[in-house]
């Protein structure tokens, strides 16, 4: 077959247009051969093309998640993500939470970092075909320093060997550690310049020194993981919250920016000058975190240690004078941290893009489609259903430009089609 005619569609193509009721999209391969009119595409297909009937339903790009973690599992204190399974289930699983993506509409997707480099060997089982899921910017474990964000199993516990971070301090051995962490095939390199809210209390009261405004690598450490990350051709991202980090990543190169939460004036006009890819706020965590603990389920200590109330009020804040800025400000929600976020649900993070940042439905799912794709550098590639591009793209039965919520239903995506193959429909994957 060469490949499918998409016909009686509602156009979203991604470019922020406005749609295009009685649209057709005609794909042929891998790509797509052109978009128009179904009086018009109905016309110009032979023999060997499927025709899709849209039926009036909204047919848009892939959505592009901008940090996943496909390693966590819902875990209940910062140990767990690191000690609770063995890397043969954390890979099964990561496996599972990338079929889960792809059901959702999530075609591509940024990962966040994992042990293991699991993410690297999911995106060869997806390859080789022995599971479905989104075409994935993987990346292995993250460097952090001694003391840092990821640094969080006390020495007295003797731990041994390295799980999600890799330790490093000083230039040489971030080099060293970058150079380790590339070695193992990923895309992406990740640091952690900037410390976290999430660890505090769990199994160490240390943790209470390495909250997010605090500067965890020096200048120098960065540049060095820039430096070798860009000579070996792959991308660098960074966690970074305090305003110092921020600006040291900037002035490093950094190509893509987690959270930015404690962004000053500085910082802003940095990045308004020397934009990364993409800033990815991250900011589903903290808001669950807080909803948690207005509903009990968190105590008033652990949560007033962890700073997430303040934290979502800032970062929300510095996310809104990005967008404004004209700096590309993505979704991405590091879903899989608790039950209330799981893997498949991240379309609520499009949502708090419209509700707590102001974003125009259109506008979030611009940011999900034509902005996430520069995260892959495939801007030329993804994002938006016009001819020539790679044909990743949803049939959806609803108007999500009224209620962006309703991309959370999975039932409604009547089918996925991911590099011109359909993968799924109804909400779930085909067999392979």
């Amino acid at each position: 077959m060469k490949g499918y005619v998409i016909t009686d569609a509602t156009l979203v193509d991604g470019t922020g247009a406005a749609p295009r009721p009685g649209a057709a999209v005609l794909v042929t391969g891998a790509r797509i051969e052109a978009v128009g009119t179904t009086a018009e595409l109905r016309g110009r297909v032979g023999t060997g093309y499927e025709e899709i009937d849209a039926g009036g339903k909204t047919v848009m790009p892939g959505l592009i998640e901008g940090h996943v973690h496909l390693n966590f599992t819902y875990p209940k204190n910062s140990n767990e993500i690191d000690m609770k399974y063995p890397a043969v289930w954390i890979g099964m699983s990561a496996l599972r939470h990338a079929g889960q993506l792809l059901e959702a509409g999530y075609t591509s997707a940024v990962s966040g970092g994992s042990q293991f480099a699991v993410d690297v060997w999911v995106k060869r089982a997806v390859k080789t075909g022995l599971g479905r899921g989104p075409r994935l910017l993987a990346c292995g474990p993250e460097i952090n320093t001694t003391g840092g964000a990821v640094d969080w199993h006390p020495s007295w516990q003797k731990i041994g060997g390295e799980t999600l971070g890799i330790i490093a301090d000083g230039p040489q051995e971030v080099l060293k550690a970058t150079r380790r962490v590339l070695k193992e095939g990923v895309d992406a390199v990740k640091i952690y310049t900037s410390g976290e809210g999430s660890h505090v209390a769990d199994y160490h009261p240390q943790m209470y020194d390495c909250l997010q405004d605090r500067e965890c690598m020096t200048p120098d450490e960065i540049q060095a993981a820039v430096d070798e990350t860009r000579r070996w051709g792959k991308t660098i991202i960074a966690h970074t919250r305090d305003a110092r980090s921020i600006k040291n990543c900037v002035r490093a190169g950094v190509d893509i920016i987690m959270h930015a939460t404690y962004l000053d004036d500085e910082g802003l006009d940095l990045i308004v000058k020397w934009p990364p890819l993409a800033v990815v706020p991250a900011l589903m965590p903290p808001k669950q975190f807080i909803k948690a603990y207005h509903a009990g389920r968190i105590a008033k200590d652990h949560f007033d240690a962890t700073r997430y109330a303040e934290d979502f009020e800032v970062g929300a804040r510095n996310a809104k004078r990005l967008h404004a800025a004209g700096v590309r400000v993505v979704p991405g929600g590091e879903f899989g941290l608790a039950a209330e976020m799981p893997h498949g649900a991240n379309a609520m993070d499009l949502q708090l893009f419209v509700d707590d940042l102001g974003f125009t439905p259109m506008d979030a799912i611009c940011a999900a489609t034509r902005d996430a794709a520069y995260l892959l550098r495939m801007e030329r590639e993804l994002g938006t259903l016009q001819p020539g591009r790679i044909a990743d793209l949803l049939v959806f039965d609803g108007d999500p430009l009224r209620d962006i919520s309703l991309l959370q239903q999975k039932d409604r995506i009547a089918l996925v089609m991911k590099d011109g193959a359909i993968h799924a429909r109804q909400g779930k994957l085909l067999p392979l």
